[in-house]
């Protein structure tokens, strides 16, 4: 009787250790999933802002710039110069970095155009200052 219980006590921490240790694997996989997808979102978003910052002072210094001077910076010449800057964004992003951002953001060209928005105001603002 007493072996029966032993093996009947045995056979139910073996299934109770299994299914923890199960579980515990489980977690750690998602938690280390969770951190390489967010280091690599953040890469990829940091490498976003670098093209988006590099594009608007590209843009400034070869086409808003001189029409600024010229007292012909519009409307018009405002949305040519964004989408200058939103192509030229774009163009040095590689494709794994515009896969993560749209697996991640949904709307690749939302992200860039909000980006590129927060940067020229963040120019003008600098501008601001400069000039003060």
């Amino acid at each position: 009787m007493q072996g029966q219980l032993l093996e009947i006590v045995l056979t139910l921490l073996c299934a109770a250790i299994t299914c923890a240790a199960s579980a515990l694997g489980n977690w750690v996989i998602r938690l280390i999933r969770e951190k390489i997808g967010s280091q690599k979102v953040k890469d990829a978003m940091e490498t976003a802002v670098k093209a988006v910052q590099s594009s608007v002072a590209a843009t400034a210094q070869t086409y808003a710039d001189a029409l600024k001077k010229e007292g012909k910076f519009d409307a018009e010449a405002q949305k040519t110069a964004f989408e200058k800057a939103k192509a030229t964004a774009l163009a040095m992003l590689s494709e794994g970095v515009k896969a993560t951002l749209k697996e991640y953001y949904g709307d690749l060209d939302a992200c860039i155009s909000a980006e590129i928005e927060a940067a020229v105001r963040q120019d003008k603002a600098t501008e601001k200052t400069a000039a003060a």
